[in-house]
């Protein structure tokens, strides 16, 4: 299955679409990525090779993070 990820754009309808995700995934299930750019790629650093326990990825996070998590075929999606 690919693993999704929500790339969450500030004043686009996130804080909904995190609601739903909260709702619908137990906290366990959801890694949360959020910060400056480097923090998000330290905290995915710690991830690496260890994603079978999520089954969504949310954040601020930029296109590309999958390659620091070593997640193969993502699949993005945001809203706009």
């Amino acid at each position: 299955m690919k693993l999704p990820i929500f790339v969450h754009i500030p004043k686009t309808a996130g804080s909904s679409i995190r609601t739903l995700i909260s709702s619908n995934y137990s906290e366990m299930e959801v890694l949360s990525l959020y910060g400056s750019h480097l923090e998000i790629l330290q905290q995915s650093r710690t991830h690496i090779g260890n994603l079978s326990q999520f089954r969504l990825i949310q954040g601020h996070t930029p296109y590309g993070t999958h390659r620091f998590l070593g997640s193969q075929n993502p699949r993005y999606f945001s809203f706009l």
